[in-house]
């Protein structure tokens, strides 16, 4: 498993280039703390917006297991 961290904003809804922008829009149009997976390049999971806590990661942890 490979798990990358990309940051696209230093604040909400202010991208750090127009390329950061468009791949945020590709991924559903909104970004700031979002966790996708990702399966063979493609996005099979991306709704998941500001997971903070550990039981919400420890839910998404789970999601994605049973995803793949």
């Amino acid at each position: 498993m490979l798990v990358i961290n990309l940051l696209v904003q230093q604040e909400k809804r202010v991208y750090l280039t127009q390329q950061h922008h468009d791949f945020v829009d590709a991924l559903g149009g909104h970004g700031f703390l979002r966790t996708v997976l990702f399966n063979d390049g493609v996005s099979i999971d991306s709704d998941n917006v500001e997971i903070i806590s550990k039981e919400q990661l420890h839910a998404l942890g789970e999601k994605f297991r049973s995803a793949l």
